[in-house]
């Protein structure tokens, strides 16, 4: 099918719509012009429908799920002595975004500054190290971690998403939209986007279907479930209505974040921007309870069968905690390392500090296996659990890359 643009996101006509793009082309002359006018009349550019489904396992977003659990229900089962090999490219030099997993491949974006090569790029490479596919953009911007929903794979960078097919990478369809803190978020059919303002597409055409006007300057990562969304804006915390975007609730949140909400089955949690973990209700946005950690503290919670898992950055520890009550579950003391999200399986907490992956033990938090990762650079943004395996990004010797321990 040829591409076309698309200007049905708004009730205006294609004719009316050109005509005031026309008429707002002096006012945007001095701040990329043809660009802007080109994004605000058709910002859809459509090439053909996006597959969707279930999210392939074993893990197809940050969190491992849409609601940003960190927890996966497959035991991923390390053996004693694994090993470090290197399977892709990924990474860069300020924008280091977990991968993401399916049975076949990993996928990541790679952004470097440095000379003699700029690369800017989403890559996904066959889980046996062979290259699949690659999309480079010239524009100097980061982009976000990617989300895999059915045979599609949403892709991010600075003001636009792509839906591509996540086994050949060609392009369904892109909008002129989207923000490199905040990856896409699918569910269902629709798929949702933060920026300066929180948009839900149809997953399927790319359509707009709603802008959340309540929810200005939306940067960070959402988290969803069929009928709610959950985004976290300028220290406070709102539920919208995934039908039409409205306001279920919207609280004020002590301490504002830059991560995402963690949603468990009742509770969500938050870490605030000067390290407050946070509970809330799910139904309500109510406090439940809170517990301040080190001021430098940033990596969101994992949660899990009822119990919070946070990592703190001085001391450096693991913390467990009731998602109900806030009572401390247990406390590991890990060493020096550097801060991330844990993620979590039927036995095992993981934790990556930079020098070693730590092994927690659940229910007791005692650390079961630490795994040298000898790496130069450990990307803060957490880590994907497959069967048998964990992903990350990270560079050895000098090189970027994604990273298997098998």
């Amino acid at each position: 099918m040829a591409p076309s643009t698309d200007a049905g996101d708004s009730p205006v006509s294609r004719r009316a719509a050109l005509a005031s793009g026309v008429a707002a082309a002096t006012a945007l002359a001095g701040c990329g012009g043809v660009d802007e006018i080109r994004d605000a009349v058709n910002p859809r550019t459509y090439h053909s429908d996006a597959e969707l489904g279930d999210p392939p396992e074993p893990w197809p977003t940050p969190g491992h799920d849409a609601l940003r659990t960190g927890y996966r229900d497959t035991e991923t089962g390390l053996p004693e002595d694994p090993t470090i090999e290197r399977v892709g490219p990924g990474g860069g030099d300020f924008y280091e975004k977990a991968p993401m997993v399916d049975s076949e491949a990993v996928y990541a974006p790679i952004w470097k500054q440095a000379q003699p090569e700029y690369v800017r790029a989403f890559v996904a490479t066959a889980r046996d190290g062979d290259a699949r596919w690659r999309h480079d953009w010239s524009e100097s911007s980061g982009a976000a971690a990617p989300t895999l929903h059915g045979e599609t794979a949403f892709l991010t960078r600075a003001g636009e998403t792509m839906a591509v097919d996540r086994r050949t990478g060609e392009i369904r369809w892109s909008y002129a939209a989207g923000t490199v803190p905040s990856t896409p978020t699918a569910v269902g059919d629709r798929l949702y986007l933060g920026g300066k303002s929180l948009l839900a597409l149809d997953g399927v055409t790319g359509e707009r279907l709603w802008t959340a006007d309540a929810v200005p300057d939306h940067a960070g990562e959402l988290a969803a479930t069929e009928d709610t969304v959950f985004a976290a804006s300028d220290g406070t915390l709102f539920a919208l209505d995934a039908a039409d975007g409205s306001v279920r609730w919207e609280v004020g949140i002590e301490q504002a974040t830059r991560a995402s909400p963690v949603v468990g089955e009742e509770t969500i949690g938050l870490m605030g921007s000067d390290g407050l973990l946070q509970a809330r209700s799910r139904a309500d946005g109510s406090e439940r309870w809170s517990v301040q950690f080190d001021r430098a503290a940033q990596a969101p919670p994992a949660i899990a069968d009822g119990v919070v898992y946070a990592v703190d950055e001085e001391p450096y520890a693991c913390r467990a905690y009731d998602a109900e009550s806030g009572e401390e579950l247990w406390d590991t003391d890990l060493g020096v390392g550097s801060e991330d999200r844990p993620a979590v399986d039927p036995e095992t907490v993981y934790v990556p500090n930079g020098e070693t992956l730590d092994c927690l033990d659940r229910e007791s938090g005692e650390i079961r296996q630490r795994v040298p990762l000898e790496l130069d650079t450990f990307s803060q943004h957490g880590i994907a659990l497959a069967d048998g395996s964990v992903f990350f990004v990270g560079q050895r010797d000098g090189e970027s890359g994604v990273y298997r321990i098998a």
